[in-house]
């Protein structure tokens, strides 16, 4: 029940994180407790809750970041998988994280 009271007061803590949290950190801890194993994801759930809470600008940044992130490992992606269905897969992986990032 810790963890769920721990977020009990929604949208805090996620309302007092901002983007360059997630840009000077790649170690970030939500209330410096919890820590985050896919900064991808996280950027994602960040621009849905801003969204909701009707933050565009910060929704926007972290849109920004997410598709930032998600482009970065995709170039890693396709240096490491040479064939050509592997290639496509990661292609696809690209188109499917600029419609999460999308607003």
């Amino acid at each position: 029940m810790t963890f769920y009271n721990d977020f009990a007061n929604f949208p805090y803590p996620f309302d007092s994180i901002e983007p360059e949290d997630l840009r000077q950190n790649n170690n970030y801890r939500i209330l410096n407790k919890y820590y985050l194993n896919n900064r991808i994801h996280f950027a994602w759930l960040l621009k849905e809750i801003n969204i909701f809470i009707g933050r565009h600008d910060k929704a926007k940044d972290f849109a920004e970041i997410g598709l930032t992130e998600a482009l970065k490992n995709a170039g890693r992606m396709f240096n490491q998988f040479k064939s050509k269905s592997q290639q496509k897969e990661t292609e696809k992986y690209i188109e499917i994280n600029r419609q999460l990032f999308k607003l």
